[in-house]
């Protein structure tokens, strides 16, 4: 049996025959190929004709199995690059350097084929290409971000600039991790422009200077910030040298695209908004040689529901849906369908009563009381993963997540009841382990490594998904953080003389949205690097509200508190923190919510999959976005769930439908949830 991961130059071999532009090479004429041809591929014992008919015949069988769902027609032929100094193929030799299997590269390879294949290559010829990419909440955009800007690069595509979110210390890790992603490269120079302005010194800045002609070997790459000085900026320094203009062959890449870049002005009576007035600034520009915009996002309600108008942002010529691994957790998994009738797969969401959602306004409020039974039974098995997940081995960061509330002092005041709580627990520390051991022993029962593995019966490794440890394993490492010094227990993370993050072996407790540090403590959450990584998984407790419902990532979240009133659709997935993959620790994580924000997801579920399943449909049509109005589930009277906020869909036009002749049926009842 071979196996085409262990023979990377065939699959290169296979690769350029396929892109070859002076012959087209068939499957059949792959297999026929004289065995000189192929034979310096393989290892000595192969034997040669048997090797080369499995790995070519896995090779196909792998790259049809990939169904990329995609609407738009194409505007070229994307051939892959296969020179080994290509940028495209450094790119591919990180992915595997970081554990990526075949699978999961080819996937992400076929997906960046297509998205290019839509790209405008001259803006002569084809005009403004302006897309959507549709991901999942926490399922690596960025990768497929890196992919699309690294092979764009090796097609010719010479600037890049991606619009990332609001908020400055995300811009800044999206800037490093897409330069660090791209720039190992020999055929290609990449240069990171960190916040161009024509006020800047910086002779690197200088446009003027900037090698953009057709067979430069120059690469551009800037990240900016959905801000409106920034933009401008931006806008101004780029166009700021005519003859240069004229030679730029530009990406834009809008992240997160359903914020910020909206126009909620009424745009019959309005100017866009600012930030889409910018965007659209840049983007339709006429003195350029191409100009393509892709907007990436998980939710693409308002994206899709919002003006359509021909210098809009709309994605009038493609929208490609990335392929969900059968790794992920998302809304489906956790929630299930009602159509059609799916229960959930991961059953690892608890519980808040009405009781305790009033006790933590209370708390919120700084109120003096006891802290509810939901609060503690999440913190107690956050404690009990740690412990379980030390004892296994696991060496990356471990999380919980409160989310409760936008209001900065509301986060202060929870995170003085958890400090308190998490204190106390230790000076009795007999009735706290007989607690942890009920708990552990009951959510092992609920949740088993068996229940995992059966309805995640497509998943990739699974013989790597561990087991839950004996308790006296848990406990001995639970006691080991009780015997440390009060400081070394639970504090913020703490500063250097230098100001750098040291990491102790407790719990570490921040609150993400508050920008206060001190001379000796960062309370903003930070976690450990390579130079500054601990022994031991290092753990986190998280406070914080709207930080935290993008673009940050919660490493090794195993248990969240979630609390926060919203109806709106895209605002509320954006929240879950909690989807995503939870490679090596799949069987800790658990979700405490109230019955509404339940019964919300289960709804977004449904809403979710009825979206996809309509772009499958329109996808067989060869037809354009804007020769088709996507149709997008609403909830009555928006009573539930609102799809976005009203002024993000103006180009929306209700549809009713005719439920005559259908039974209804009660599927479920509140005073059973959880029953």
């Amino acid at each position: 049996m071979y196996k085409l991961e262990d023979y990377t130059d065939v699959q290169s071999y296979i690769e350029l025959l396929i892109n070859n532009k002076n012959k087209e090479y068939s499957k059949n004429d792959i297999l026929d190929l004289p065995i000189e041809r192929y034979k310096d591929f393989l290892k000595e014992g192969d034997c040669p004709q048997e090797a080369w008919k499995e790995l070519v015949e896995e090779f196909f069988k792998l790259y049809e199995d990939i169904d990329i769902v995609k609407l738009g027609r194409n505007r070229s032929e994307i051939r892959i690059p296969t020179n080994r100094g290509s940028s495209w193929k450094n790119y591919e030799s990180r992915l595997k350097k970081q554990g990526w299997n075949l699978n999961s590269i080819e996937t992400l390879k076929k997906s960046t084929v297509e998205i290019l294949s839509y790209l405008s290559n001259s803006k002569e010829n084809s005009g403004i290409s302006k897309g959507l990419v549709l991901g999942n909440v926490q399922s690596g955009k960025t990768a497929n971000m890196s992919g699309v800007i690294s092979m764009a690069a090796d097609l010719g595509y010479n600037f890049f600039i991606v619009l990332s979110g609001t908020i400055e210390n995300l811009r800044n890790q999206t800037a490093n991790r897409l330069y660090n992603d791209v720039k190992d490269t020999r055929n290609l120079n990449w240069r990171l422009v960190d916040r161009p302005n024509l006020k800047n010194n910086i002779a690197d800045h200088k446009i003027s200077t900037f090698s953009l002609e057709e067979n430069a070997r120059d690469r551009y790459l800037t990240v900016c910030l959905k801000n409106k000085s920034r933009l401008e900026n931006l806008i101004r320094w780029l166009y700021s040298d005519e003859n240069k203009s004229r030679q730029l062959k530009i990406l834009v890449i809008d992240d997160e695209a359903d914020q910020a870049s909206i126009n909620t002005n009424n745009i019959e009576e309005q100017d866009p908004t600012t930030i889409n007035k910018l965007i659209r600034k840049l983007v339709n520009k006429d003195n350029v040689k191409a100009m393509n915009y892709i907007a990436y996002t998980a939710t693409p309600y308002a994206n899709i529901l919002n003006e359509t108008a021909g210098n809009s942002l709309y994605p009038k010529d493609f929208i490609v849906v990335l392929p969900q691994s059968s790794d992920y957790i998302g809304p489906e998994e956790m929630f299930g369908t009602s159509e059609p009738e799916q229960v959930q797969k991961i059953d690892i969401v608890r519980e808040i009563s009405d009781d305790d959602v009033q006790i933590i306004r209370r708390l919120g409020k700084g109120e003096e009381i006891q802290i509810p039974k939901s609060l503690e039974l999440a913190i107690n098995w956050f404690i009990i993963s740690t412990g379980a997940m030390r004892h296994l081995g696991y060496r990356k960061p471990i999380s919980m997540l409160i989310h409760t509330s936008f209001k900065v002092s509301e986060h202060e005041s929870i995170a003085n009841v958890v400090t308190y709580y998490i204190r106390k627990v230790r000076k009795n520390p007999s009735i706290f382990f007989k607690n942890l051991k009920n708990l552990y022993n009951n959510e092992k029962i609920d949740f088993s490594k068996e229940k995992f593995l059966e309805n995640m019966n497509n998943y990739s490794c699974p013989g790597d998904v561990p087991s839950y440890p004996e308790w006296k394993d848990i406990r001995e490492q639970i006691e080991r953080i009780f015997r440390l010094d009060d400081d070394e227990y639970l504090s913020h993370v703490q500063l250097t003389d230098e100001g750098v993050p040291k990491y102790h072996e407790g719990f570490h407790i921040a609150i993400d949205n508050s920008k206060m540090t001190s001379a000796d403590e960062m309370i903003r959450l930070v976690y450990p690097n390579s130079i500054n990584a601990t022994k031991l998984a290092p753990t986190f407790i998280v406070i914080g509200g709207n930080t935290l419902s993008r673009g940050l990532t919660i490493e090794g979240l195993v248990s969240t508190f979630f609390l926060r009133k919203t109806n709106q659709a895209d605002t509320l997935m954006q929240m879950g923190r909690w989807f995503g993959y939870r490679k090596g620790y799949e069987i800790f994580p658990r979700v405490w919510m109230e019955y509404d924000a339940y019964e919300r997801f289960q709804f977004l579920s449904q809403l979710d999959y009825e979206l996809r399943s309509n772009l499958v449909e329109y996808s067989k049509r060869n037809l354009t976005p804007i020769e088709v109005a996507p149709k997008i589930k609403n909830s009555p009277d928006y009573q539930l769930v609102r799809i976005t906020s009203v002024n993000k869909m103006q180009s929306a036009i209700s549809a009713e439908f005719n439920f005559s002749g259908f039974n209804s049926q009660t599927v479920f009842l509140k005073t059973i949830w959880n029953n």
